[in-house]
């Protein structure tokens, strides 16, 4: 009987651990408290970071989510990496970055804790890898960071090669144009909107287009120059981050 018991306790515990969550959530902020290279420091980044991260934890039980990264270099994009590639493999991956950034040639840079530049899009491409089945499987890049253009005055397209696989990348705002320093209204928006899933099941494309419509009323609230978050690539199937309403229900 003893015996009988511990095998179905064994059981139990087994399929616990290899409950797979529909969607991995890491969020990386930046503030650049040490001045590299005569950055601006953001002192909002941490903030607005966590503030993303526990309107997503806050979804249910379907997300799991890393604890927040509070600084951006090589080592810490691949503990990122290492968290989304667990096995077993969710339907989603959604990363949120806030920190310094810029394109280069048309092509889209991470600024370091130190200062030093990181593609941004090796590391896109490196997660929309490991989530390889277009039909159910997916990437969300929210990417709150400027895009001032650094090499050259004139305007230069996106990598259009980037998004080979399933995926969505929201930056925070359009080509050669920059984010708010002061507190962002882009990570305001996400952390407001994204609780909608739970109440209305918003679809990703509406809750996108919501993102944006937000952070653009909150830059002219704020006086400030506009700011328009620039949406691309596209997942093939519905996205619901929040929890079910009925078992019946699709997400």
């Amino acid at each position: 009987m003893i015996k009988a018991i511990l095998v179905s306790l064994a059981l139990l515990l087994a399929g616990c651990a290899t409950t797979t969550p529909y969607a991995r959530v890491v969020v990386i902020s930046e503030s650049y408290t040490t001045h590299p290279r005569g950055l601006t420091p953001l002192d909002t980044a941490a903030s607005d970071a966590t503030h993303v991260h526990d309107a997503l934890a806050d979804l249910g039980s379907r997300i799991s989510a890393h604890t927040p990264i509070p600084t951006l270099n090589e080592a810490t994009l691949e503990e990122a990496k290492a968290f989304l590639f667990a096995e077993p493999r969710p339907t989603i991956a959604l990363i949120y970055i806030a920190a310094h950034g810029f394109q280069e040639n048309g092509h889209t840079f991470f600024r370091a804790a130190n200062g030093d530049k990181l593609s941004a899009e090796e590391f896109m491409s490196s997660v929309m890898e490991h989530y390889p089945d277009e039909k159910k499987q997916g990437s969300i890049f929210l990417l709150d960071i400027c895009r001032e253009e650094q090499n050259s005055p004139e305007l230069r397209p996106d990598n259009a090669t980037l998004v080979r696989k399933s995926a969505v990348i929201l930056f925070a705002s359009s080509a050669n144009d920059v984010s708010n320093g002061g507190g962002s209204p882009f990570a305001r928006a996400i952390a407001h909107e994204l609780p909608r899933q739970q109440e209305l099941r918003e679809s990703l494309r509406n809750i996108i287009e919501a993102v944006a419509k937000d952070t653009r009323a909150a830059r002219k609230n704020m006086g400030r120059p506009p700011q328009n978050p620039w949406p691309y690539g596209l997942i093939l199937f519905n996205v619901y981050l929040g929890e079910r309403r009925t078992s019946g229900e699709a997400g």
